[in-house]
């Protein structure tokens, strides 16, 4: 609902140009001020009238009466002689009588005034005046007057010059009181009509045969042109939308509608209406063919709805041209020194051949048609808003200050721009024939900082400073209130735009635009907001701000650590609540609060059996209304923790070069190492534990190849002892969404994770810590062996840092007693991993020297050891696997 409050305000806001009847006017030919009529309650209550609904005459001698004792009130300088009756009528249980205000005998243009009876549980009674008559109305009357000639001509050369219309004047012989702005005069009335058109004025002329004013004669109708489109895109809710600034023809005359949508045509009767798609704003051209045309019928007060919401390459014509209206309303208010450019009317281009897509020369804009991946993108107003954004943020940068070179910048900018039209940060919605947003510039629980995560790709970029506006555009409203707060954010908004020529620079473009008195060096008004929103954006140079830490986990016991610096000049935020989410498996998840004490805020996991794999998420609250969610990973916001102690069966620390087998299209691309945490690919800055880790391209600048196909094989390990088998191991991941690289695991070449795809293939996949991975393998063991294969394959765009692995193991939650199986069991005193007797354990795991024999060789560490070398058909070497 708000984004369609937001659209309709733009819509109603947005300037025009009305074509309507001139009212009483200046010699100017501007409406002279009038009096607005007032309706005056009654002094001590409501005057019983009896009959006086049902009998006019009652009526008017009561209603005499009233105006007599009443004239130095609603009249003064007049007398009640100097109103006549010009009206007495009953609708229903009232009864109205007008009057016409004089002044020796001469009408008071515009003065008159009514009496209302009605009729009620104590019988008809005088309860209202609508009062519209002049005070102290005192003319000098002039004892000469032009001749009628001089008066026409006078009157024809005003009305020609004022009008650009050919007339004929000519006297009616009344003389009335009009007023003007230097008083009231007597003037002659001329009946004035167009030679051209069905206009006619009475036009009030002073003696001297000087025109006073005018008032139209001619009655017109009134109607409202509305297109219907979508409220943000062509497959949500869809409304009737007021059309502005429109070129229309009204019964075969050009005229242009208002910024309401409104149009005006001589007469009461209907009209016939032929919508148009260009404006003193905007034009469209359709790159399919010819512009869509109509003819539509409207009664007087009525709306003219033009509907073509079946077509698609029509329908977007239309959409544009209401979307396109709306982006320029926006930029008149965000930046009014572009009055200039924005006065020109633009070009929008609809239709065009390609697909999921629009762009911006800086002052035409182009979209794109549909496909089966992608809404025509003149149909998506958020779309049109960020193109249109580009050309505003093109015509505000200040040269030698600014810039629109910066990619990464201009999405951003252009991307607030949208949402600060919809009120609402996710942009793009309908873009994918759904309500699902493109981008989103406000994630709930995270924020993303630079330089952490600049990206190759410029949308994605831009999302660091589109979210620091929007946290500056929520402190500002919350701080000013609603109306100031959104005033300043368009102000330091324009100012970013104006001065800004990359990401950091834009903190002190904000500054320079909040300013007050040319002095950087003693704050802005807004300053602190400022710092807390670019602060945590990662665009202010040394900003300290309350840090929590990523959760540590003892047994069931969560704890996490909050710095709230308290020595800098602006309050830093405090830190209300940090509440823990649990579930198993995809059952309901519950919630419960972790404790603070001092610093330090702990909680513990409810006591579950042991080998339930609990997931989690952390979600901090401060005292301003934001929050922060730990992990910090959209597509994978969960925390996994196994209770209790697993058996291990295998481990692999990579302490040491594995030299696990690889297939690979292009080389080695595994390789075992230190992480560099150099390049923008995202790996971490170190182990999780020991010396190295394992992984893709680990050795260099930590970015995976393009057109990668690319696979590390654990060795084959033996758990055939084992009903209940998991992988675990610590991931560090970061690699694109699905639609376009993907990383998997398989068990026994049967794939038993992948990373998400989200429909607009934006979900990247992007660890920010080292994180437990759980998965169970159970059903995927053959005949008691398992091998685990991490896999992944790219496409040929952006490259990020891939696979990192560390502490990778196989854990048990059941042991099978099996004797021969290399583990001591319950009730085995040995087991030599054999089955063979004279070897000091028995088949029957027996200690041949506690049962008398020649002893044992191969006792293995007591209950629940694990001989690893029994446990793994070793692979020496580095070797590679064919495709």
């Amino acid at each position: 609902m708000r984004a369609v409050l937001a659209l309709a305000v733009l819509l109603a806001s947005a300037p025009g140009y009305a074509f309507a009847p001139r009212k009483l006017g200046s010699a100017a030919g501007k409406p002279a001020t009038q009096t607005a009529g007032k309706i005056t309650r009654i002094a001590g209550g409501p005057i019983d009238a009896p009959g006086a609904v049902d009998d006019g005459a009652i009526a008017e001698r009561e209603a005499r009466a009233f105006l007599a004792a009443r004239i130095a009130q609603l009249a003064p300088g007049a007398t009640a002689a100097d109103f006549i009756v010009i009206g007495n009528s009953r609708d229903g249980e009232l009864r109205t009588v007008g009057f016409r205000q004089t002044y020796r005998g001469m009408r008071v243009v515009g003065a008159q005034l009514a009496v209302v009876f009605g009729r009620g549980p104590r019988g008809d009674r005088l309860f209202a005046v609508l009062d519209g008559a002049k005070p102290n109305v005192t003319p000098a009357v002039p004892t000469t007057r032009a001749a009628y000639s001089a008066m026409r001509g006078r009157v024809e050369a005003w009305m020609l010059a004022d009008t650009a219309l050919t007339t004929a004047a000519t006297p009616t012989g009344e003389r009335v009181v009009v007023e003007t702005s230097g008083g009231y005069r007597v003037a002659d009335v001329l009946d004035v009509a167009s030679t051209t058109s069905p206009d006619r004025w009475d036009v009030y002329v002073a003696a001297d045969g000087t025109p006073l004013a005018r008032d139209s004669k001619i009655m017109f109708a009134t109607g409202t042109l509305k297109y219907n489109a979508g409220l943000r895109h062509a497959n949500g809710a869809r409304d009737d939308l007021a059309v502005g600034n429109a070129a229309i023809t009204v019964n075969s005359l050009a005229t242009t509608t208002a910024a309401n949508g409104s149009f005006s045509w001589t007469g009461s009767s209907a009209a016939t209406v032929t919508p148009g798609l260009s404006g003193p704003d905007v034009r469209i051209i359709n790159q399919a063919g010819a512009l869509a045309t109509g003819s539509l019928p409207v009664q007087p007060g009525q709306s003219a709805v033009w509907n073509l919401s079946s077509d698609e390459l029509s329908d977007a014509q239309l959409s544009t041209f209401i979307y396109a209206t709306v982006a320029k309303a926006q930029a008149r208010i965000v930046n009014p020194a572009l009055a200039p450019w924005l006065d020109q009317q633009l070009d929008f281009f609809v239709n065009e051949s390609g697909e999921c897509n629009a762009y911006s020369t800086g002052n035409d804009v182009h979209f794109f048609r549909s496909s089966t991946t992608c809404q025509n993108t003149g149909r998506v107003g958020d779309i049109v808003f960020h193109e249109f954004g580009h050309s505003v943020h093109s015509h505000t940068v200040i040269p030698g200050a600014g810039g629109d070179s910066d990619g990464h910048l201009g999405e951003g900018l252009a991307d607030f721009f949208a949402a600060n039209i919809t009120d609402d940060p996710a942009v793009g919605r309908g873009m994918y024939y759904d309500d699902s947003p493109l981008r989103h510039i406000d994630p709930s629980g995270y924020e993303r900082v630079y330089p952490i995560d600049v990206d190759f790709d410029p949308h994605i970029t831009g999302l660091i400073i589109s979210g620091t506006l929007w946290d500056l555009r929520k402190l500002l409203v919350a701080g000013l209130g609603a109306a100031q707060g959104r005033q300043q954010i368009d102000r330091i908004f324009t100012g970013v735009m104006a001065r800004s020529s990359d990401l950091p620079k834009t903190f002190e473009a904000a500054l320079i635009a909040d300013d007050d008195d040319a002095d950087l060096d003693n704050g802005t008004p807004n300053y602190c907001a400022i710092e807390r929103a670019f602060g945590r954006h990662g665009l202010v140079d040394g900003y300290r701000g309350t840090t929590v830490s990523t959760p540590a986990v003892d047994g069931r016991k969560l704890t996490l650590t909050v710095d709230t610096p308290t020595d800098t000049a602006c309050p830093a935020m405090t830190v209300t609540r940090i509440s823990v989410a649990w579930q198993v498996g995809d059952g309901v998840p519950s919630v419960f609060e972790l404790v603070a004490e001092g610093s330090t805020w702990t909680g513990e996991l409810p006591a579950l059996p042991d080998g339930t794999v609990v997931s989690y998420s952390v979600e901090v609250e401060y005292d301003d209304g934001t929050t922060q969610a730990f992990p910090t990973n959209a597509a994978d916001p969960l925390y996994q923790l196994m209770l209790g102690e697993p058996k291990r069966v295998w481990c692999e620390s990579f302490d040491a070069d594995p030299n696990w087998e690889q297939s690979s299209n292009v080389g080695f691309e595994w390789q075992w190492g230190m992480p560099q945490a150099s390049g923008p690919g995202g790996d971490p800055a170190s182990a999780y534990s020991g010396g190295g880790v394992f992984g893709t391209d680990v050795s260099s600048d930590g970015r995976y190849r393009a057109n990668l196909v690319s696979a590390a094989y654990s060795p084959l390990i033996d758990v055939g002892s084992f009903d209940q088998v998991h992988l675990q191991y610590r991931r560090w991941l970061t690699v694109e969404d699905a639609t376009y690289d993907q990383a998997s695991i398989s068990a026994n070449d049967t794939e038993v994770w992948r990373n998400k795809q989200a429909q607009n293939g934006g979900l990247d996949h992007v660890d920010r810590e080292w994180r437990l991975h759980d998965i169970d393998v159970t059903p995927y063991v053959r005949d008691g062996m398992l091998q685990i294969k991490w896999s992944l394959q790219t496409d040929g765009s952006k490259q990020l840092g891939g696979w990192n692995l560390d502490d990778v193991c196989i854990v048990a939650l059941t042991k099978i007693a099996r004797c021969g199986d290399g583990y001591l069991d319950v009730g085995e005193q040995c087991d030599d991993g054999n089955l063979l007797d004279d070897d000091g354990c028995t088949r029957e795991c027996v200690d041949m020297i506690e049962s008398g024999g020649g002893g044992c060789c191969s006792a293995s560490g007591g209950e629940g050891s694990i001989l690893l070398t029994l446990g793994v058909i070793a692979i020496a070497g580095r070797r590679r696997r064919p495709l």
